[in-house]
């Protein structure tokens, strides 16, 4: 991809910056990704994330250091990626994206996506995502199937097919589906707007698993929460 987008800028908003994720990055993280999606994570949760995996997060902040946008990962898989209304359809989703792919200790990255979520796999396709395998009911509100989709820096994923194992007929997945699940009007094109991409879903024993890994009581992870 060749250029660095760690100081990346728009014409739109010559001051946006974008640059790794700090520890103290955990509250405005989390505030825009309340203001953002419907599927959100404890405080506590972004905290222990960026301390157990301090390189591989990316925030997009203005002048004055407030946080529009992020996207949240463990080195593996993606969690979460947002950006505010106000900076969307300028690029910075994918270049948020982008700044994990150009890591040299990023050798790949998995994701979560809706499978109605056409502008976001249309992105995440642009960005060399290939989709792996469905997964049935994984979305909760609304409840809705999704794909785990795959990117490699060294060779493009295999890929499974989309067909039911005995009937060998199309996987429900395969059909057609709204550009926007918001709109009545299914006929019109594909909305060219930044995408709102929901986060994947934390596994249910993950703050039983934290409070064996994490002392709560440690002034640094403290400050975190102030």
């Amino acid at each position: 991809m060749g250029h660095n987008l760690m100081a990346a800028t728009t014409h739109a908003e010559p001051s946006l910056r974008l640059r790794k994720a700090r520890f103290r990055d955990a509250k405005p993280m989390d505030q825009c990704n309340r203001r953002n999606l419907a599927e959100n994570y404890e405080l506590e949760f972004w905290g222990q994330h960026l301390i157990a995996h301090p390189y591989f997060s990316r925030v997009l902040e203005t002048a004055d250091r407030q946080v529009v946008g992020y996207v949240f990962s463990d080195g593996a898989l993606v969690l979460s990626l947002a950006v505010d209304v106000a900076y969307r359809r300028q690029g910075w989703g994918r270049k948020l994206l982008q700044s994990l792919q150009e890591d040299p200790q990023q050798p790949s990255l998995e994701l979560h996506v809706r499978v109605s979520n056409q502008a976001a796999r249309r992105l995440y396709e642009g960005l060399g995502f290939q989709i792996t395998r469905p997964l049935s009911a994984y979305y909760r509100t609304p409840t809705e199937d999704g794909l785990l989709m795959q990117w490699s820096a060294q060779q493009p994923p295999r890929c499974r097919s989309l067909t039911t194992p005995d009937q060998g007929t199309p996987h429900p997945l395969q059909e057609p589906m709204a550009h926007d699940q918001g709109n009545p009007n299914l006929d019109q094109p594909p909305r060219s707007e930044e995408p709102v991409i929901r986060m994947a879903r934390p596994p249910v024993d993950t703050a039983q698993k934290n409070d064996q890994l994490y002392d709560h009581n440690d002034p640094a992870f403290q400050r975190c929460f102030e």
